[in-house]
């Protein structure tokens, strides 16, 4: 169909990427999808119409009942409107562990 995807990762983490990203977006030049972080910073870029409503793409792909918690969507919504997808949610209750060590030591991996 003629698309392709260009990646243009930025080095560093969210507060050297935020401001790049923000930039690229207000001076006419954003990306066709990002990753960023939903808050007050996305809530700006949405009030000044620089981000796109995917509500009914939201509504038609079911993404109400498959986002868990629901309460995940409600940074992205704007005056009942969707405008992001979360995704890669970090949370504290995350477990890493080695499962070599677990099965050396004869103990089931939780």
């Amino acid at each position: 169909m003629g698309d392709s995807w260009i990646d243009g990762a930025i080095a560093g983490a969210g507060g050297v990427a935020r401001p790049l990203i923000t930039s690229r977006i207000i001076g006419g030049n954003p990306m066709g999808a990002t990753q960023f972080t939903h808050g007050q910073a996305i809530r700006e870029l949405i009030e000044a119409g620089y981000m796109r409503d995917v509500t009914e793409l939201a509504e038609a792909e079911g993404w109400m009942e498959a986002v868990f918690p629901t309460s995940l969507l409600d940074s992205c919504m704007y005056e009942g409107r969707l405008y992001c997808v979360p995704s890669n949610i970090h949370s504290q209750q995350w477990l890493w562990l080695n499962n070599d060590v677990f099965t050396e030591a004869g103990l089931a991996v939780p």
